[in-house]
Order: C-alpha cells, then structure tokens, then sequence
C-alpha cells in the first residue's frame, strides 16, 4: 500500500492509482533489475498515456534504507 512509504504529499497531489514502485533484492541481478526498471517505466508512459494523453512522467527516486 502506498502509504508504507512517505510519500503521502505525493499521493494526496497526484493520487495513489498514479503512483509505482519498483522494488529489487539487494542480492539479485543488477543486469536483469536494470532491465526490469526499463520494462516498467516504458510500461507506466504507457499506462499514463492511455489514462491522460500524457507522454512523459515523473520519477521520483527514493530509498527505504535510511527509513
């Protein structure tokens, strides 16, 4: 859920059904997550095109170890 995270600003400004979070082991491939995050972002333009026409997002980068 997206309130495990602190990005509630976020949510509250541009709504949880428009939020995505990527996650990856620290032990798994860094090669194979790369690919990964280029398969999801391509795949969340899309998923924003259809819903608003947009062709661009934001990305927000944010790191859950300090938390």
């Amino acid at each position: 859920m997206i309130r495990d995270i602190p990005c509630s600003e976020l949510e509250e400004t541009y709504g949880a059904e428009n939020m995505y979070c990527f996650n990856y082991s620290s032990f798994s491939n860094l090669y194979t997550d790369a690919d990964n995050l280029h398969k999801m972002i391509k795949g969340v333009i899309e998923d924003q095109k259809n819903k608003t026409g947009a062709d661009k997002v934001i990305l927000v980068p944010m790191s859950m170890g300090a938390t």
